[in-house]
């Protein structure tokens, strides 16, 4: 589902999710993985920015779990401040129309429902696209 506050960088990324499940990918990795796919493949910079742009949080998160602090802060570091800002900006957008109990409320029914339709990593699942890509990029 999409919501008209998206920012502008969530946009492509977030249209290229959704239709792959309307095109019928249920998984949220794999939603990803082709939302990552098309946006990459565009001719048109802003698209391609934000597929990439998309995957940094992610990115970020596996990193952040295999990483010790001094190499994830190096790794970090390696990252244009502009889009450090970017993301903490977007962050901040989000966190400031988040509701705490809806979203717990929310977060819990997407997670049951997720593992009801047979994904049973459960919202978990999202991360996985960094797995996807990996295994893609190794096996073409």
């Amino acid at each position: 589902m999409l919501t008209v506050d998206l920012l502008p960088a969530q946009r492509p990324y977030s249209y290229a999710h959704e239709l792959s499940h309307l095109l019928g990918v249920s998984n949220e990795d794999e939603a990803n993985f082709w939302a990552y796919e098309i946006c990459r493949r565009s001719d048109i910079p802003a698209v391609r920015y934000s597929g990439y742009y998309s995957l940094l949080p992610y990115v970020l998160s596996n990193a952040s779990k295999i990483l010790s602090d001094d190499e994830y802060k190096n790794y970090i570091s390696s990252i244009k401040p502009e889009i450090i800002q970017q993301l903490i900006d977007q962050q901040n957008f989000w966190k400031s129309r988040y509701n705490k109990i809806l979203g717990k409320i929310q977060s819990t029914a997407y997670d049951s429902m997720l593992k009801a339709n047979k994904i049973s990593s459960g919202t978990k699942n999202y991360l996985q696209v960094i797995d996807l890509i990996i295994a893609f990029e190794y096996y073409k």
